[in-house]
């Protein structure tokens, strides 16, 4: 498991330097959590001028929740209300991946 963030570059700039650097063989998924309302349409909103403490906190426990999915933890993230999107295969991650595996099969022969 790996834990990042970004700030300075958009989230998908991100990644995609993580697709040629020391953890392109190290990941097939992401997952991400942010603070700013998300739109139906899936804008990106502005950050309100205040968080109001009770309910950034229950938000930021139900982040924890869902991202380390803790063993000892009974409930889910129930106070988290986002919207879930899925990852779609990018076939040319995978060609990388069976490369690197077949390389990395062929260099112990």
């Amino acid at each position: 498991m790996y834990v990042g963030r970004t700030t300075d570059r958009p989230l998908g700039r991100r990644l995609y330097e993580h697709t040629i650097d020391r953890m392109s063989a190290r990941w097939d998924r992401f997952s991400w959590f942010g603070l700013l309302p998300v739109s139906d349409t899936g804008n990106i909103g502005e950050l309100p001028e205040t968080y109001n403490a009770a309910k950034l906190i229950p938000a930021l426990e139900a982040i924890l929740i869902e991202a380390l999915e803790p063993r000892q933890n009974r409930k889910r993230g129930d106070d988290l209300a986002a919207v879930e999107y899925l990852q779609k295969v990018d076939p040319e991650i995978e060609k990388r991946k069976v490369k690197a595996t077949l390389d990395a099969a062929l260099n112990k022969l």
